[in-house]
């Protein structure tokens, strides 16, 4: 059995990370105003930049290693890609809505390691899909 804190960690963790995304998504939008690639390239110098810190204090690359680079390489052009799209969907229409819709990537990431990976999901994954999906639908009525 977990103890209390066990249990709590992941929806901190979870918590954490929403403030975070939206926070990210919330500069991407208003960097776009300006230059959308240059918001773009800002951002990923600076997250090379804390990894290279990090890796160098902690002596390790994290597990990574050469055969690794071009599957991480291609997530790193499709997430750049992916910030590409809402940083220019945030210019050309309600930043709100465009938020909204791009907060859905946790699911599609759930449903995919459900249906590709033949991973189940659990009682908590569950409620969060249908939480999202709800929250979709209470901010399109709304």
């Amino acid at each position: 059995a977990l103890s209390g804190a066990a249990r709590a960690r992941p929806g901190v963790l979870a918590a954490l990370a929403g403030v975070g995304f939206g926070f990210a998504l919330y500069l991407i939008g208003r960097g776009a105003e300006s230059s959308t690639l240059m918001t773009l390239v800002g951002m990923r110098a600076t997250s090379v930049a804390a990894f290279v810190v990090v890796a160098v204090v902690l002596r390790t690359s994290g597990g990574v290693g050469r055969r690794d680079v071009p599957a991480l390489a291609a997530i790193g052009v499709a997430d750049a890609g992916a910030n590409l799209a809402f940083g220019v969907a945030s210019t050309l229409g309600l930043v709100s809505v465009t938020a909204v819709l791009a907060s859905l990537y946790p699911v599609v990431t759930v449903l995919l390691a459900r249906f590709v990976l033949r991973e189940r999901l659990g009682t908590v994954q569950q409620a969060g899909v249908v939480a999202a999906l709800g929250g979709v639908v209470l901010l399109s009525v709304g």
